[in-house]
Order: structure tokens, then sequence, then C-alpha cells
């Protein structure tokens, strides 16, 4: 079967500049394609007027001949353009399948990964690049203001119940202060993550390379804070903290974690 695929342009464009082009079918001012009927159809292509806001799309259905229905869903990653981010994207095409969950890779913005500077004290929305590592970092009111770009549907940033679920499914309690190497791995080699770090509310990075911290889109009942995700080598200069899996953590809202999108 041919291999489908959308494309999304920032800028405008007219149907002429592809009048040529029998097999490409087009929507137009950021309206979510729904259903088309072509003979044949090789691409779709979603663009937008400068200035327009281009919603996340779930599914397109293309039927061909009238008989064969594709299915078309963001799983084949759509860049989704927003001004405060830029184009989104995730840092791999890979997925993980774990339990009844789909998590993609780390979560990545043109705009963000070219910031070295962060500023979320008095929470702020704000990212910052994390060099050498997949994703960007994110403030948790980044991630609850832009949720919906940067994780369009059918993905959304997980909860604290999606971290608990993970975290049973590959074997562990879904309790804090968990010090478990078998279930340590898991969560490197079975769901791809990384020890990337984090920064601080000023912008500074800390930890690379021993902490993994993963935000969710819950919020604690302790003011200003928000529930992550975090799992630490065995090498943490911290002995209290060394080993240990949270899946059930809080924190400071201001500090700059990884996202990781779920469906």
């Amino acid at each position: 079967m041919r291999k489908y695929f959308i494309s999304v342009f920032a800028i405008a464009l007219s149907f002429a500049a592809f009048a040529q082009s029998n097999n490409t079918m087009f929507t137009h001012q950021g309206k979510t394609v729904n259903e088309f009927s072509a003979q044949a159809v090789d691409s779709i292509v979603i663009y937008r007027l400068p200035g327009e806001m281009l919603p996340p799309i779930s599914v397109v259905n293309v039927i061909i001949n009238g008989t064969d229905t594709v299915k078309i869903t963001s799983t084949m990653w759509l860049d989704t353009t927003h001004p405060a981010l830029g184009v989104v994207s995730f840092s791999t095409n890979t997925t993980w399948e774990i339990g009844s969950q789909t998590w993609s890779d780390a979560v990545q913005t043109t705009i963000c990964s070219g910031k070295t500077s962060f500023n979320s004290r008095n929470f702020e929305a704000d990212c910052r690049s994390n060099p050498n590592y997949k994703g960007d970092l994110f403030s948790w009111e980044m991630i609850n203001q832009y949720g919906a770009y940067l994780c369009p549907a059918p993905w959304r940033v997980p909860t604290r119940e999606d971290f608990l679920d993970l975290d049973i499914a590959l074997g562990g309690t879904g309790e804090n202060d968990q010090n478990n190497s078998t279930l340590r791995s898991k969560y490197l080699s079975s769901w791809g993550g990384t020890y990337g770090g984090f920064c601080r509310a000023g912008g500074s990075l800390h930890n690379q390379g021993s902490h993994a911290l993963y935000w969710s889109q819950s919020e604690h009942g302790k003011a200003g804070n928000g529930y992550n995700l975090y799992f630490f080598s065995t090498g943490n200069i911290n002995p209290h903290l060394s080993g240990k899996i949270s899946p059930q953590s809080f924190i400071f809202k201001g500090n700059g974690f990884a996202l990781r999108c779920v469906q």
C-alpha cells in the first residue's frame, strides 16, 4: 500500500501552486480535515494564512476508489506551528507500548531548542534547550498553557495516574522512593527514558547524566507544585536519592523538566 503522510506549511500557499499535482489534496485556513474521496492520494497538505492558528488534527480518513479507507493519525508525527513554540515535534519517531499505553519520545520545539535562557520564578510559561539530550525542558505552566500543541490529539500530556499505570506496567509498585535496579533498567530500555537532568527556575542546568525528570499535567495540593515522574542513576552524588524511582513525586512548577506524550 502506498505510504500516506501529512505536511504542514506555515506560510500562505495557493491551490494554483500545486495545480499540476493531481495526487495531492488540500485543506484551507486551519480547518480540520475530515473526509475526502479521490481516485489516488499521495499526500494531504494542510496550510494556513500568516497569523492563523493551526489546530491539532486527530484523524484523517482517505477513501480510495470509494472502498479502501486509510486512517492517518498524528502517530505519524504532525508538525504543529505556534507563535510561542515554533514547530513542535518529537525528538524521534519511536513510540513505546507499555501495557495499555503508547508513549512518544521527548517533545521539542524550534523556539525552545534555540534558547538557553529560562525564567519561571513566578510560575511563568517558559522553556529552554537541553544540549546533548533528547527534547527540551519546560516549566509546568508552559505545559499547562500549550499542552494541546505540545501533545496534539490523539496524544496528550500525561497525568499523575498515567505515571502510576506506567510504573506498575513496568513492574513497579506505583509508590515513591523505590530502589529497584530491574525497574530502573526498564525505564531506560523499555520506555526509552534518558538521564537528561533539569533546569532550575533561573535557567541553570543540573544533574544531566544522572537524573530523569518528566512533568505531568496534574497539580499537587501544595501550592505551586506539580506532579512528576523521576528516576535517578545509582551514581547519584546524593546517597539519599541514589537509584530512587518515584512515579508520583511533586515539586515546584518553576523547574524545567522534559515532556513525553501518551495515548
